[in-house]
């Protein structure tokens, strides 16, 4: 088990969610945010901190599936529009 500061996790928070939407904008044909990758740039010592980030509310909402972080508007790869 892990504790945080609430103000230092609200902050986590809102670094993941930016993290994921940079991955998503630099990665267009990757699936999402790898969480080991999250766990690295956030510089966590365990991958579970990346996990219980995701599944707190916040105001960008995360998706968190295989392994993987990504935004609602983000469920399976695409070109970026200038592309498609």
């Amino acid at each position: 088990d892990w504790l945080a500061d609430p103000g230092h996790w609200t902050s986590l928070r809102a670094r993941l969610a930016a993290e994921v939407e940079r991955y998503a904008r630099t990665h267009p044909m990757e699936p999402g945010l790898p969480a080991e990758a999250a766990r690295r740039l956030l510089d966590l010592p365990d991958r579970a901190l990346v996990d219980a980030l995701a599944r707190t509310p916040g105001p960008a909402e995360l998706l968190y599936r295989q392994g993987r972080l990504y935004g609602p508007d983000r469920t399976v790869p695409s070109l970026p529009p200038p592309l498609r």
